[in-house]
């Protein structure tokens, strides 16, 4: 039988107070990570500086639990320490809401009995689901730390770590994953930041993520980026789609798509002005010949291009159009007046 050694949690619990920190000071967990002597042999029980959990508190409240900065500390966490499932549910029960707790214990128990049936035929095939989940009879630490060996606990840890990652944030709609579309405006990189974030938690087989995350990168993507990856060589992997598409979306990319179809309608105002210009001027053409002025007509020139003007957006405009546009009335006017 291994040693083992309290943590003063009352003390924990003192400092948390002395800090305001309400949360950790009314919890009634003992956090204490397991250690090992020489050759894994006598498990131990050591302090869990209270700290690491604030610090994993204040991410998921300051960044939220999607954040790569929560995920990063939380991996941190969980590859520095040795834990126990005790201390997995522990550590949950100070980031996660009531019923976020409930989501994550049922993620965890099927996580744990895909473990379990991986260990059949092996040496660890007797463990049941209750030991591996450490529920009553089997919620003492300490004898957690001495019934599982190092590499199951490590497996234990990791099928947790995984299911926090699967939660979503308290107060937010689980979509499911193939409903998630990039839409018009949005940038492709967000599109996929979504997707992968829903993939992550709602598809529980590592191996089988890579898939669905490709296929939907391209199917549900909007109708500019699919023709963009479908002139793409061979199969694109999603990086490669990414670059490819990583403009499409941005408030750059949406004033370009603007500027050239208003350049279009530019363009069709001008031939259609051009046109019903020179209608106009060969209907007035004899009027023109025995009139001794041509102000109302050229008075006619400038409100017509005014009101074409108005019709086009300001930001538009730049000096270059506004000088062609002056230039091009005034020609208009000139050629009026040589039909005198």
């Amino acid at each position: 039988m291994g040693s083992s050694s309290a943590t003063d949690w009352a003390d924990i619990r003192k400092k948390a107070l002395k800090e305001k920190d309400f949360e950790i000071a009314d919890t009634e967990s003992i956090l204490l990570p397991v250690a090992y002597g020489p050759q894994n042999a006598n498990s131990r029980w050591e302090r869990l500086d209270h700290e690491v959990i604030k610090d994993l508190m204040k991410a998921v409240k300051d960044n939220g639990l999607r954040s790569p900065y929560f995920k990063q500390l939380l991996k941190g966490t969980f590859n520095t320490y040795d834990l126990a499932p005790y201390d997995c549910r522990a550590i949950t029960s100070t980031i996660f809401t009531d019923s976020q707790l409930l989501i994550w214990d049922a993620k965890w128990r099927r996580a744990l009995g895909e473990l379990r049936n991986r260990y059949q035929g092996g040496p660890h095939a007797a463990f049941t689901i209750l030991q591996l989940a450490g529920v009553p009879p089997n919620d003492r630490p300490e004898d957690q730390a001495e019934l599982l060996p190092q590499d199951v606990l490590a497996d234990i840890k990791e099928a947790a770590r995984k299911a926090i990652l699967q939660i979503p944030p308290a107060g937010t709609p689980e979509g499911i994953y193939t409903e998630i579309k990039q839409g018009l405006s949005k940038p492709f990189i967000t599109f996929l930041d979504h997707l992968t974030q829903a993939v992550e938690r709602q598809v529980s087989d590592e191996a089988a993520k890579p898939h669905p995350l490709r296929s939907l990168a391209f199917a549900n993507a909007n109708v500019e980026c699919k023709c963009i990856i479908s002139a793409m060589p061979g199969q694109p992997t999603v990086t490669e789609m990414v670059e490819a598409c990583c403009e499409v979306g941005t408030p750059q990319h949406v004033a370009t798509i603007q500027a050239s179809i208003w350049g279009e309608q530019v363009e069709r105002i001008l031939k259609d002005q051009d046109e019903k210009f020179s209608k106009t001027l060969a209907a007035l053409q004899p009027a023109l010949q025995q009139s001794n002025s041509t102000e109302a007509f050229v008075q006619d020139i400038k409100e017509e291009n005014t009101m074409q003007v108005n019709v086009i957006p300001k930001w538009i405009w730049t000096q270059d159009l506004y000088l062609f546009w002056e230039t091009r009335t005034r020609a208009q006017i000139v050629n009026a007046q040589r039909h005198k």
